[in-house]
């Protein structure tokens, strides 16, 4: 409600006028505000007039000079008075344009860009008409990595935009391998430590030879074996100080061995010397006690002897103390002058005292030459924890962090064959892995020799055989009957034209003739030679047979031939 107000004020006597704000038409109160008249006595005072919302109206409100009460306004109301919404349809947009409240406005069609829309979580790709921001409607969600991360790249979201993996680099002066204090996590969320002062062996107050170095690079020496000037360890003097390594550094003793004295003796005497140098005296027998070779005060072996009749020895070269083999702190010189050492507990490769950060294992590598061991931190082989399986057809995977050594082994190619199925034939060959590679073959004639007919006649069948999945016989023989071999000769189917009458014979059911031959007879008492013809008694003559053409007489009675026709 825009409405003129007026300020409680004196005014010169005009006609009563109607005023009202310009062009507000749709306003709820568009009555004329009647201007009064006011005595001159009140005085006069100047109006001022203020638009609530379109200027600093200071304390000004909605109110009326008879006093009737503030004006509140309804945004809500006149905004929906005056046609504007607070929500609009699908594919548009509220423009918020009410002036009184900008949660309402007109409703604009959408013109987001394809693939876009103020509702999607994409990249921005532009403003609708509304003002809006415009999102691709695409999924802006790594696959994998993320788009924050700055280590390498990972993927690509569907809007376009690069994911990258952690970054597992820690600021200068830490990293994950170290083992000091944590100083700050990488993308990874990874502990980034400080490097670890703490020495694998030695020590960084020793100054003697280096054996090793910290994590930040400082070096780690053994113990210093030298003593300050003018004092030694092999001294037997008094304690003057310590070295490094905790050993008395002890002045020279200027005690003689034993036998000699710092006092020269008249006569003939031998020397030496005190550890400071000083001469020592022995007195000796003037005689020649000196030795061809060697001396009377070594210990080795038998050098001969002195004038004076002592022993004389070759120099021991045996240490008294330590060894000529050692490499520590000097201990002396044998007999031969060769020096003696004591050992040294120095590692040549690793420390006798090593602490191995994760990922590396305590190996030992040796000893000192005092005995003691000698270990060095070496990183881990993932090959040891795994046995390499011994494979008879080839490996056929190995282990994915240690391709030296088989996890897995190729199967029998013979087991991956199809075995033949043989059926009654039976297997012949088989392989390896039992599998049949041939069947037995079935050679009918080597099974059933002799069988070689699939049907006899009936009755015939003399036997069977069944073999390789067929059944023959061997069939009866068939009798056949040969005439001409029965009956030779016979040849007439009837003797009605014989002259001299006709023989018969009958076989293979047929009965055949032949004539009876002709033939001359002697008279008896020509000469014959009794024969016997198929059992009958005959008597052939000259020219005569059994078989013909001219036939003998024979006897039907085994007895004197008679004139009978031959048996034919």
């Amino acid at each position: 409600m825009r409405n003129l107000l007026l300020s409680t004020v004196t005014l010169l006597v005009v006609p009563a006028v109607g005023l009202a704000a310009p062009d507000f038409s749709s306003h709820t109160h568009t009555t004329p505000i009647e201007l009064k008249p006011i005595s001159s006595s009140s005085g006069i005072k100047l109006a001022s007039v203020c638009f609530l919302g379109y200027g600093d109206c200071g304390d000004g409100g909605f109110g009326s000079i008879d006093g009737d009460g503030g004006y509140s306004v309804d945004t809500i109301k006149q905004c929906t008075n005056e046609g504007f919404v607070k929500s609009c349809s699908s594919s548009y947009c509220m423009d918020r344009s009410c002036p009184y409240n900008p949660a309402y406005g007109k409703c604009i069609k959408e013109n987001c860009p394809t693939n876009s829309s103020k509702d999607c979580t994409g990249a921005v790709v532009g403003k609708n008409a509304c003002g809006d921001d415009c999102k691709q409607c695409c999924s802006d969600s790594c696959p994998s990595g993320s788009k924050s991360y700055t280590g390498s790249y990972a993927s690509t979201t569907e809007c376009g935009n690069k994911c990258y993996n952690c970054n597992t680099s820690c600021p200068s002066g830490t990293s994950t391998s170290y083992s000091g204090a944590v100083s700050s996590k990488n993308e990874c969320g990874q502990s980034c430590k400080k490097c670890s002062t703490t020495c694998p062996s030695g020590s960084l107050k020793y100054t003697g030879n280096v054996s090793s170095y910290n994590e930040c690079g400082e070096a780690c020496r053994s113990c210093n074996t030298s003593c300050p000037t003018g004092t030694s360890t092999s001294y037997s003097g008094s304690t003057s100080s310590y070295n490094e390594c905790g050993s008395a550094c002890k002045t020279c003793s200027n005690t003689c061995p034993s036998g000699y004295s710092l006092s020269k003796p008249s006569g003939c005497y031998d020397t030496t010397t005190t550890e400071c140098g000083n001469t020592c005296y022995r007195s000796k027998a003037c005689c020649s006690d000196s030795c061809p070779a060697g001396s009377r005060y070594y210990s080795g072996s038998y050098a001969g002897s002195t004038e004076c009749g002592n022993s004389c020895y070759y120099c021991s070269n045996s240490c008294s103390s330590g060894s000529t083999s050692y490499s520590g702190s000097y201990a002396g010189s044998t007999e031969c002058g060769s020096s003696c050492y004591y050992c040294s507990n120095s590692c040549s490769s690793g420390s006798t005292s090593v602490s191995c950060s994760s990922g590396y294992t305590k190996t030992y590598v040796g000893s000192t030459e005092c005995g003691s061991s000698c270990y060095t931190c070496v990183k881990d082989n993932p090959c040891d924890k795994y046995t390499s399986k011994s494979c008879d057809y080839g490996c056929a995977s190995y282990y994915s962090d240690c391709s030296s050594k088989c996890q897995t082994c190729k199967t029998n190619p013979d087991c991956d064959v199809t075995s033949l199925s043989c059926g009654s034939l039976g297997c012949k060959t088989t392989n390896s892995c039992g599998k049949c590679t041939a069947c037995n073959t079935c050679i009918y004639s080597d099974k059933c020799p002799g069988y070689t007919s699939y049907a006899c006649l009936k009755g015939q069948i003399e036997d069977s055989c069944t073999a390789c999945g067929i059944t023959m016989y061997k069939c009866k023989a068939v009798q056949t009957c040969s005439y001409s071999e029965e009956c030779s000769g016979y040849t007439l189917s009837s003797g009605s034209s014989c002259k001299n009458g006709s023989l018969s014979c009958t076989a293979c059911g047929v009965t055949k003739y032949k004539c009876k031959p002709s033939f001359s007879v002697e008279l008896p008492g020509s000469s014959c030679v009794p024969t016997n013809c198929n059992g009958k008694s005959c008597c052939c003559a000259k020219g005569q047979s059994c078989n013909g053409p001219a036939y003998c007489y024979c006897s039907a009675t085994n007895e004197a031939p008679d004139l009978m026709l031959p048996t034919l």
